[in-house]
């Protein structure tokens, strides 16, 4: 999955935190318009990072982690487990101590990224990555 969709996930999951738990079921036509002119009154588009980037002097919402914190906790993640084909899915590593993920190549660490994010989504809510039923 390529960075742009992870964040575009990301972003996806601060909106719907914008809406409050009384809107996340269906929001009206109105929370969203407000939602989007929120986030637009946050972020801006940048060329040259493919990303959207918080504007100067504006302080994230409280709680929210930034994009490093989460990718760090991926990472922490797939240091601690490793890809299994014929189980489909990430088992622990054994012995319980964390691989070095230099030692992948580029192909296998995008390999493992691509299939982390297919199995989870961050929730914003929990602060935390959820396996998704996949």
């Amino acid at each position: 999955m390529k960075t742009s969709q992870t964040v575009s996930l990301l972003f996806a999951s601060l909106l719907i935190s914008f809406a409050g738990a009384g809107h996340a079921q269906s929001p009206s036509r109105e929370m969203v318009k407000m939602d989007r002119a929120t986030f637009l009154s946050m972020y801006n588009w940048s060329e040259t990072a493919s990303n959207w980037v918080l504007k100067s002097g504006m302080i994230p919402p409280a709680g929210l982690k930034s994009r490093e914190e989460i990718i760090m906790m991926r990472d922490e993640f797939l240091s601690m487990n490793v890809w299994s084909e014929t189980m489909s899915d990430f088992v622990p590593i054994k012995g319980g101590k964390p691989r070095d993920m230099s030692t992948l190549t580029r192909e296998q660490s995008r390999f493992e990224a691509s299939m982390f994010n297919m199995m989870f989504r961050y929730d914003e809510a929990n602060s935390k990555w959820i396996k998704t039923m996949r």
